[in-house]
């Protein structure tokens, strides 16, 4: 959803004084009943009052083999695969206010693209 800089800055303040049981239920309200719900399970790393705009992504488990190689061979087939495998298209379009909610398909693992987005919010360049 492609909003001006003004358009997402009026949606924020509508919601800033809301609290998310007024929001659902304003959409139960409008017979959205199925729409915007999150699971339980999902809780936020810190108790804080925030109002802004979910991204979601998903990434789904990469089904190929890493080959056994040397720790320098590793550090060039991992910038291989965040380069052709697991890449982030999205991060060009998310701007201040935007949340993302990373959806990692029951992958335990660390995603690079936490260093990447600090980097991006501190509008430094990122090389992969």
């Amino acid at each position: 959803m492609d909003m001006s800089k003004s358009e997402r800055e009026e949606l924020l303040k509508l919601y800033e004084g809301l609290r998310v049981a007024d929001v659902r239920d304003g959409m139960d309200w409008n017979m959205m009943h199925g729409y915007g719900s999150m699971s339980h399970e999902i809780r936020p790393l810190f108790r804080t009052r925030v109002v802004g705009i979910a991204r979601t992504v998903r990434y789904l488990p990469y089904e190929g083999s890493v080959p056994k190689m040397s720790p320098e061979e590793y550090t060039e087939w991992v910038s291989w695969y965040y380069n052709n495998v697991c890449t982030y298209p999205w991060i060009e379009d998310i701007q201040p206010g935007d949340f993302i909610v990373i959806d990692q398909s029951g992958v335990n693992a660390a995603l690079w693209v936490l260093t990447i987005l600090w980097k991006v919010l501190e509008g430094e360049p990122v090389v992969m």
